[in-house]
């Protein structure tokens, strides 16, 4: 970070359906590629360990299992880069199932954040595998850690005080009141929002809206790996109150 800039990547890395180990191998070569070209913050897909369509499979254990195994892949070559990254898996956590995004950096995981609104309608059938985040933020015992685990959580960061992240998952964005909003209203600057799929959704109104309460939020979702650099010190919150 220089001058209160950081730089920040949303990335699709290729991959197999249920194939947690080489979707590990994947997401850790867009780390080394993010972090080859500067970027402090780097965002992947919605269930990206082991892939969105994995439909009953999300339900059994050799899976669930796989998708753990794949997260640790992931926090060890994490030890060796300096930058945060944002990674989706299906979790088991106190014998519920949750779509999450996992905040991992230098071998640490800082947080896990489950998605809060499951779409159940047209393609879409979470409800049938997952619950919805719990009101309440927590505490969870996750690969010889303890993490917070919750929709509202917020990362930040000592050397760019207005750089404070959070994370949202694909549907969350498009509800009536996003996290989002009330993650902007409680002091986060950067949003990150994480989807299964390539698709392009008009999110003019919902970065307006953003904007207005002094935050911006960035999207992953379409192939390849998009950097773009954010002034932190421009987001403050506060600024002009």
């Amino acid at each position: 970070m220089k001058y209160g800039f950081i730089k920040v990547a949303a990335a699709s890395p290729a991959l197999r359906v249920a194939d947690c180990p080489y979707n590990a191998a994947q997401t850790v070569a867009a780390m080394r590629q993010a972090e080859a070209a500067g970027v402090h913050l780097l965002v992947l897909p919605e269930l990206g360990l082991c892939g969105y369509t994995c439909g009953d499979l999300l339900l059994q254990p050799t899976l669930q299992q796989g998708a753990l195994t794949a997260l640790q892949t992931v926090l060890e070559a994490s030890r060796a880069l300096s930058l945060t990254t944002v990674v989706g898996l299906p979790l088991n956590a106190g014998g519920k199932l949750y779509n999450c995004a996992a905040v991992v950096m230098g071998g640490q995981l800082l947080g896990v954040v489950p998605k809060t609104n499951l779409p159940n309608y047209g393609e879409f059938y979470e409800g049938r595998w997952f619950t919805p985040a719990p009101a309440a933020v927590g505490v969870i015992p996750l690969l010889g850690q303890q993490v917070p685990f919750g929709a509202d959580l917020l990362f930040c960061c000592r050397e760019v005080p207005d750089y404070r992240l959070a994370v949202e998952i694909c549907e969350d964005l498009w509800v009536a009141a996003p996290p989002s909003t009330r993650h902007a209203v409680a002091g986060a600057t950067v949003a990150f929002d994480g989807d299964e799929a390539a698709r392009v959704r008009p999110m003019a109104p919902v970065l307006d809206a953003l904007a207005d309460l002094g935050a911006r939020i960035d999207y992953a979702g379409a192939a390849g790996m998009l950097p773009f650099t954010i002034d932190a010190s421009a987001m403050n919150p506060a600024a002009g109150a």
